[in-house]
């Protein structure tokens, strides 16, 4: 409400018509008739600035550019009088400007709301061609490409044996046990602990924690047979539910077997020079159990460095002969190269120098691993890295001696002929792509084997049902207790 109407309100009051319809129909006159007389003084407060001034007043630079859209803001909205003590307001004529005058402040929002709308809707046809042929091109690859189809079958039947788990579940919970060994969930999550099935696992522990005491006939709990099994992501999974987790490590079986006897693996003393019955180490197991292994991965990379040699060895030939004699020849005077300072000659001599100083380095790096030792530590780190750097290297020679080749062709044969490039180029990446395609697996298996671990913190288990903190291990007289909170 307009607030010079207010004076005039109290001095309707205070005549004391006799009448209260006179005294009404007075006040709504007096109400009417200052707000048409104010309306040369009232200016729109209320418009959306920010469909107008599109620029901040952020700094000094911008000073200009902001008061240049602010005085265009308040000369179309009738609003110049803030600033500017002479300028002269609109007169009203008549109590209809105030209606008029009203329905002009609701004009932005209605105004952008229907392009907006069509902004969205535009966005959304542009976008829906894309969408259908995207899930038409997957049921396409999926129906042609064998490989597809068989991982969408895999992607359906494990969501379908989920399903199968849980109603089986559902219906073992309906039996209504509660003993501290449950018949049908024994033997089902040593089995799954075995096999490697972490759903299972964290589906039984989930609906009856007390399943993690079961044992089976050797007296072998869930995480030693994970360990055993090498289920690392049942172990993983296990692992977060311990509340010291450096006790489990002293859990023996009726061998005198800890943990790491079971895993075979180094790991931070004491432990590592614990003897079993049969005195032996972990050490010592895991070079007994793995012996056969190690000579098995000691002739398998014996040969691959063999022939990843060779190959490097071929392409520093070529590539040191193609840096003597280059494309076009030379001047005889001058010992020049007829095309220096042209494009696909830059190209050529940067890749041609590329591939020499890679195949090189690969060809080292490959007779590193044919003189190695071949020990069980060097097969931790030491040779999947020599390997993994190998491969790398050798693939960039590969590829650069296929560029500087399709230079060279474009050199000698193109003659000025630019149509000639895209053929020249599609050729070149087909060995390339054969390549990346038989060893880029290899390579990343190696990768991943070598420097990410298998144990810690998965993905996996940030999806499990079951709270850790319901489950707690303590160690006493009596061994492994476990409490329920």
């Amino acid at each position: 409400m307009y607030t010079t109407s207010q004076p005039i309100l109290a001095r309707n009051l205070e005549m004391g018509d006799s009448s209260n319809g006179e005294r009404n129909k007075s006040l709504e006159m007096a109400d009417s008739g200052a707000r048409i007389e104010d309306l040369k003084y009232l200016y729109a407060s209320n418009v959306n600035v920010s469909n107008f001034v599109s620029e901040k007043l952020s700094g000094h630079r911008k000073y200009h550019v902001w008061k240049a859209q602010m005085v265009c803001l308040m000369e179309t909205q009738k609003m110049h009088g803030i600033v500017d003590p002479k300028f002269v307001g609109p007169e009203a004529q008549d109590a209809d400007i105030v209606k008029q005058y009203d329905n002009l402040l609701r004009v932005p929002a209605a105004m952008f709301y229907p392009i907006y709308q069509l902004i969205c809707l535009f966005i959304l046809v542009l976008l829906y061609p894309f969408i259908v042929l995207y899930f038409l091109l997957w049921k396409v690859l999926a129906t042609v490409v064998a490989p597809i189809k068989l991982v969408e079958k895999k992607k359906k039947d494990y969501k379908e044996a989920k399903e199968i788990l849980k109603l089986v579940c559902d219906h073992i919970d309906r039996l209504g046990f509660s003993g501290s060994h449950h018949p049908c969930y024994s033997r089902p999550i040593l089995e799954a602990a075995c096999q490697g099935a972490y759903e299972v696992v964290d589906e039984i522990l989930f609906r009856f924690p007390k399943a993690i005491d079961c044992k089976n006939q050797n007296g072998l709990n869930i995480i030693q047979l994970a360990v055993i099994n090498r289920s690392e992501k049942v172990y993983n999974l296990i692992y977060h539910i311990v509340e010291r987790k450096d006790f489990y490590r002293t859990v023996m079986d009726s061998s005198k077997n800890n943990i790491l006897h079971l895993a075979g693996r180094l790991s931070p003393s004491p432990y590592i020079t614990e003897e079993n019955i049969f005195k032996e180490t972990p050490e010592m197991v895991f070079t007994r159990e793995h012996e056969k292994l190690v000579k098995e991965g000691e002739k398998w990379m014996k040969s691959t460095a063999e022939s990843c040699s060779i190959t490097a060895a071929l392409i520093t030939t070529i590539v040191f002969a193609a840096a003597i004699t280059v494309p076009g020849g030379s001047n005889q005077e001058t010992g020049i190269p007829m095309f220096k300072g042209t494009i696909p000659f830059t190209i050529f001599a940067v890749s041609d120098a590329i591939s020499l100083f890679a195949s090189t380095t690969a060809l080292l790096v490959f007779l590193s691993i044919l003189t190695a030792r071949f020990s069980e530590q060097d097969f931790l780190v030491s040779l999947p890295r020599r390997l993994i750097i190998g491969l790398c290297t050798l693939f960039l020679s590969t590829t650069m001696m296929m560029i500087a080749f399709s230079a060279t062709l474009f050199l000698v044969f193109v003659d000025q002929r630019n149509w000639m490039l895209a053929p020249i180029g599609g050729l070149t990446c087909l060995p390339i792509a054969v390549f990346v395609t038989l060893q880029f697996p290899l390579v990343v298996d190696l990768f991943r084997s070598t420097y990410f671990p298998i144990f810690g913190k998965q993905s996996y288990i940030e999806r499990g049902k079951f709270n850790p903190n319901n489950i707690q291990y303590f160690f006493g007289n009596r061994g492994i207790e476990y409490v329920l909170e």
